[in-house]
């Protein structure tokens, strides 16, 4: 990545963290978890595992952006976040589709004590599903599901360096199953 493209990277995500709801009344505080999260990540020999929403944690490490913004701000996605926490109840079902790390997932069984089923198809995003679900206990209320959903049966490519940009590549390698 080109010296431009990571100062606007950097600016957008400190323009994130000090606009973003939690963050408001006291910028800085984002603004440190941000700085401290850029020389823990690159000081820490593996994962480390940060409060996440009261009783959840998540692991996070370089380069998990699904994990990391959570860490900068209390919940990346406020808005989406805070509606599934207050509406789910124990015994809900709550489908994660395209799960990533778990995020929703934990705030779901962990926080609300739902019931999940979270369906992530890139083998090193699921990889870190499973270690978030261990990490807060919810194994038996989540059903972890190494598969992508879609309109049809069929196997897809998908890509997997683009953390949480990840996406289906359209390709002529798509084949429908009967």
């Amino acid at each position: 990545m080109s010296p431009y493209a990571t100062l606007c990277n950097t600016a957008a995500t400190l323009r994130f963290i000090t606009n973003h709801p939690l963050c408001r009344k006291e910028p800085l505080q984002g603004v440190k978890r941000w700085l401290a999260w850029q020389i823990a990540a690159r000081l820490a020999p593996g994962p480390v595992a940060f409060d996440f929403v009261e009783p959840a944690r998540l692991f996070a490490c370089s380069g998990l952006t699904g994990a990391s913004g959570n860490l900068y701000v209390g919940m990346q996605e406020f808005e989406d976040m805070a509606f599934a926490i207050h509406m789910l109840r124990p015994g809900d079902l709550f489908c994660d589709v395209g799960a990533n790390v778990g995020a929703y997932t934990i705030l779901a069984s962990a926080v609300s004590g739902a019931r999940s089923v979270a369906f992530e198809p890139v083998s090193s995003t699921y990889a870190w599903l499973l270690q978030n679900i261990r990490l807060n206990g919810v194994a038996d209320k989540v059903v972890a599901r190494h598969e992508a959903v879609g309109a049809e049966i069929g196997t897809v490519r998908i890509t997997s360096n683009l953390d949480t940009v990840n996406h289906v590549l359209s390709s002529p390698s798509y084949s429908p199953r009967a």
